[in-house]
């Protein structure tokens, strides 16, 4: 909207308006058109003191403007031809709503107020989910409206202007949910007219939801209406829709908008731009589109046939329903064959073959080295029983999907992989691979692929489909256990951990049936499965045997000991074996750098292995810098948007906030957060992680509620995706929700918390693990905090007693937290100690001044304190409160106790004035915090 102008003065009455000047009026107002003239008096309508005539925006600093009858008008939020949009809070239902004024206002005329209330009739008619829902019609300050619900996530125009054109499968999932809502309205008899990017808003989930029937019309008994006027958008109107002299129109005209949205949602541009709205509908109507795949090579060609069909100039052409396109997409998004796009003939592909046989040749073997794995699965084929029938199956599949890459049909430009996995997805479901076996190992085999490279959604339906296809056929059990195996791959990277483990139980069971030798893929997809559950105790002996027969197989500088390296690390780092853990890991990045494989997925998933078993051990600049290196290689792999580099990402942030800088990672984890809600749908656990991860930051910031908050956001996502958040990986969002409820003085909740995070971590982690261990600790420190010594110790002590002693950083924090029971339990001199022992431990850790040291040296300071001390506890409380966070508000819990301590710390050198001024700024906070620390520290305040 443009900015405010100065207000235009009244004429004298409305009654001494000229027609014409009423008809201006209501054009500025209704069509945004400013200079025609003056607007009407309307100094009756007090609560109207309007802005320019061209917005009819209100002045929502009047608190009068801002009472609309029911309704308290919040904030312009769009506006159209028709009318603008307010969100507001409906005050009987105590409910925030979109509200719709008419445009034009008091000026309506008679015909323009019926089609707004058409409008409104139209959609409050449609009880459909993705429909945006009327709630009430009606007139108040001689304006009128109608509300609806507010759908808070902005539009598909607003996600363009953010994102620029989206990926073709997240495309395909919004319009199929869009398609569905419209056939809803098709069948209730509505065409909508004007679907564009803007009329389609977004939820704060990403769902989308059909709004604006401001140029809805009614279909006749024939399911068809007059086109007895020109109107709509003109980029995104059908040919019928742009010519008056044009046919009827009917269900096709809409479909056409459906088309026109899946082409920019693609391409990133509307289907039709001209220089002028009368120039843009002459191209509509004269049909001249330019392909997608003009615009956007990568564009999957089943996706292109499905825009094009519904964009065809003859309506009859097109999709005889919305429902049809709807169905069309889920084979696109089901990577089925499309209704939209024929098969290629087979004689197209041999002629090609015949011309070009050395580039034919070259394509395989590209391919070949790409895909990986092709040529020994070809190999065991050829040596089955129906070798012959199956290889001249396997040669014209890959005829007919290697055709794919000619320059003929690419133009010259480079054939990715990804596309070439699709071209055999497509011949599958054409039926083009010969008898049920060989259809079956192909379909393992693309889906074993996608898997390989990334794509987990594609791989995981045609790996379920070759394994219960496999079942039902009985295929042979080394097939049945590669299908399997990939089928437990790809679900352990979804965090499916209970398929995962039983699917790999499976794919072990068939190897040792099938007698080949080789178990060791098995067995690593076992070990990867039982680790992804939480049970690396499990996958170690797994492990072992799969590296002992590999180094005796394939030598020490192989791919498959690479694999086991690199899963033994993870597994000794999820049982606390830090060292251990590390070791093996750089042992399997040298071997894969040995091999030239530096840049591959292996040493990716290592380097995030390394990285978190280095920031455990306090080496936060080795951390740093592997996280990085495995951001590098994750996007070269995978592309900056796959969610594993966002998960890397995310990890990066850590070295952020080991320096303390949790300020500067908080809008960065906001950011993935905004990422991962766009993909809500595939992947909700890696929203439940960042929310978490976002959580952590609040808490450290001491915004405690907003910590709360969005812990609770992602505890609710692992109720939604797992029906109960008991599972290993949420036990992290309960520990940072626990310490938000301490921190707030919500001490028996956050009890509760804490023990139920050590009852989910203890059934999923060893007793010697860091995260168990640091909970209890934790908790021992809240029970101190509820004054029940003799329990906080014992939870410290075992804790210490459990952690092994290579988790160096881990036993520090914890005997500072065991120094803080023992002063307040009165053994000073084992206090004294332990701090002691934590603070030389620390400061060879990490560097001087880190957020990390001020528990141990709060905590000595104190012990110093209750032995007679104060000097030296005053050096030491200086020392800690220096290293308070900057960012930690005024009345932060964890800064007034080092100020408290400090305060008694100044009268005993005799420093009574210091003291007195220092307990004079904090007692105030204090009191107003009304907390039970609050209340201790006040106690703890001595008098000079």
């Amino acid at each position: 909207m443009a900015a405010p102008t100065p207000r235009i003065e009244p004429a004298a009455s409305t009654a001494a308006l000229s027609h014409a000047d009423s008809a201006a009026a209501i054009a500025a107002l209704a069509f945004g058109q400013a200079g025609y003239g003056a607007a009407p008096n309307l100094t009756h309508l007090r609560h109207l003191a309007l802005l320019p005539v061209e917005t009819l925006e209100l002045d929502l600093s009047d608190p009068l403007q801002r009472q609309f009858g029911d309704y308290e008008l919040l904030e312009l939020i769009g506006e159209g031809g028709m009318g603008v949009v307010y969100r507001a809070r409906q005050r009987s239902l105590d409910r925030e709503v979109a509200i719709k004024l008419l445009a034009a206002g008091p000026w309506a005329s008679r015909e323009f107020v019926e089609r707004f209330r058409r409008e409104a009739q139209n959609a409050a008619r449609m009880q459909h989910p993705n429909i945006v829902a009327i709630h009430e019609v009606g007139d108040a300050e001689e304006l009128h409206f109608f509300s609806m619900r507010l759908v808070r996530g902005g539009s598909l125009a607003t996600l363009l202007k953010s994102e620029g054109r989206l990926a073709p499968r997240r495309v395909a999932q919004l319009l199929r949910t869009v398609a569905e809502a419209v056939d809803y309205a098709h069948g209730l008899g509505v065409l909508h007219l004007e679907l564009k990017p803007a009329n389609v808003l977004l939820d704060e989930d990403g769902t989308p939801h059909v709004a604006d029937f401001g140029l809805a019309r009614r279909l006749d008994s024939a399911r068809a209406v007059d086109n007895d006027e020109v109107s709509g958008t003109p980029s995104y109107m059908a040919p019928e829709q742009a010519d008056a002299r044009a046919q009827k129109l009917t269900a096709a005209t809409d479909i056409w908008g459906l088309g026109a949205l899946l082409y920019e949602l693609t391409t990133g541009a509307p289907p039709f731009v001209g220089e002028s709205p009368q120039a843009t509908l002459r191209l509509v109507v004269d049909g001249r589109l330019r392909s997608p795949r003009e615009r956007v090579r990568a564009l999957p060609r089943d996706l292109e046939a499905i825009i094009l069909k519904c964009m065809a100039i003859d309506a009859a052409a097109r999709y005889a329903s919305a429902r049809e396109l709807a169905d069309d997409l889920g084979r696109f998004l089901d990577s089925r064959a499309v209704h939209a796009r024929p098969q290629n003939a087979p004689q197209r592909c041999a002629r090609w073959v015949r011309r070009e046989p050395r580039l034919a040749v070259a394509v395989v073997l590209v391919v070949c080295a790409l895909a990986g794995g092709l040529a020994a699965t070809a190999w065991q084929w050829l040596r089955a029983q129906h070798a012959a029938e199956r290889a001249a199956a396997e040669r014209g599949f890959l005829v007919g999907v290697f055709e794919q890459a000619s320059p003929d049909l690419n133009r010259g430009q480079p054939f990715t992989a990804h596309q070439l996995l699709e071209k055999g997805e497509h011949q599958l479901a054409a039926g083009a691979a010969g008898d049920v076996s060989t259809r079956i190992d192909l379909t393992g085999l693309i889906g074993r692929l996608y898997w390989q490279i990334g794509d987990y959604e594609r791989a995981r339906p045609l790996l379920e489909r070759a394994v219960a296809d496999g079942a039902a056929a009985g295929v042979d059990d080394d097939v049945r256990s590669r299908n399997l195996a990939a089928l437990a791959d790809a679900e352990k990277q979804q965090e499916r951990s209970v398929q995962a483990i039983a699917h790999a139980r499976e794919a072990l069971q068939a190897a040792e049936r099938a007698g080949g030798g080789d178990l060791s893929p098995a067995r690593r997809t076992l070990a990867n499965a039982y680790v992804g559950g939480g049970d690396a105790e499990r996958a170690v002996p797994l492990l072992e045997a799969a590296l002992a027969d590999d180094r005796a197989a394939h030598g020490e500088r192989s791919r498959e000991v690479v694999a086991d390296l690199t899963l033994l690390g993870y597994a000794e780092l999820e049982r606390s074996q830090l060292d251990a853990s590390v070791a093996t890991t750089r042992r399997a990045i040298a071997a894969a750098t040995a091999l030239g494989e530096r840049q591959s997925s292996e040493v990716f998933d290592a380097l995030g292995n390394l990285a978190t078993a280095l920031g455990n051990q306090g080496k936060l600049a080795e951390s740093e810098q592997a996280l990085r290196e495995a951001v590098e290689i994750g996007t070269r792999i995978y592309g900056a948007d796959h969610h594993d580099v966002a998960s890397a990402r995310s990890n990066l942030l850590l070295a952020l906030e080991r320096e303390g800088r949790f300020a500067e990672a908080l809008p960065q984890r906001l950011e993935l957060i905004r990422v991962a809600q766009r993909h809500r749908a595939e992947r909700p656990e890696q929203l439940a992680y960042f929310y978490a991860d976002a959580a952590f930051d609040y808490d450290e910031l001491g915004r405690f509620a907003e910590a709360e908050r969005t812990a609770r956001e992602a505890v609710a996502i692992w109720d939604d995706i797992r029906g109960k958040a008991e599972e290993w990986h949420s036990a992290e969002t309960f520990r940072t929700l626990a310490t938000a409820l301490e921190f707030q003085g919500r001490y028996a909740e956050a009890e509760a918390t804490f023990r139920r995070t050590i009852e989910i971590q203890a059934r999923h982690e060893p007793a010697s693990s860091i995260w168990l261990n640091r909970t209890h600790g934790e908790l021992g420190d809240l029970l101190r905090r509820e004054h029940r010594l003799p329990e906080a110790r014992r939870e410290i002590d075992a804790a210490l007693a459990a952690l092994p002693a290579s988790a160096g950083l881990g036993r520090a924090r914890l005997l500072a937290l065991r120094s803080a029971a023992e002063i307040d339990d009165g053994d000073a001199a084992a206090a004294d100690a332990s701090a002691t022992k934590a603070l030389a431990t620390l400061r060879t850790i990490l560097p001087p001044g880190h957020f990390l040291l001020r528990g141990a040296l709060f905590a000595a300071g104190r012990a110093k304190l209750a032995r007679g001390a104060p000097a030296a506890a005053e050096a030491l409380l200086r020392e800690a409160r220096a290293t308070c966070l900057a960012d930690w508000p005024a009345d932060d819990p964890r800064a007034l106790e080092v100020d408290v301590a400090l305060a008694n710390a100044l009268a005993a050198v005799g420093r009574r004035d210091d003291a007195r001024a220092l307990r004079a700024r904090v007692k105030p906070t204090l009191r107003a915090a009304r907390t039970p620390q609050a209340t201790d520290l006040l106690a703890q305040l001595r008098s000079p």
